[in-house]
């Protein structure tokens, strides 16, 4: 569910990158929202991660379960 937020902030945060653009004054300087491209992309990286450590969670509890059902021997009570 955090990661689902996550994704969202992320979107958001790159979309209105793309959306502000960016602008030259008069002198050549360039001003463009440039932290909310790195936020967007830290937030990518993080989501990310939050996604694998889940799957890996995941992926450990039903192995733990499965293995438990495996060795629990009927005794026919």
């Amino acid at each position: 569910m955090i990661c689902i937020g996550i994704a969202i902030l992320e979107m958001m945060s790159l979309t209105a990158f793309h959306l502000i653009g960016s602008t030259i004054d008069v002198k050549g300087f360039l001003y463009e929202p440039f932290v909310l491209l790195l936020i967007g992309y830290a937030l990518l990286v993080i989501g990310g991660i939050g996604a694998l450590d889940n799957d890996i969670m995941n992926a450990r509890h039903k192995n733990r379960s499965h293995t438990k059902n495996r060795n629990v021997k009927d005794k026919g009570y």
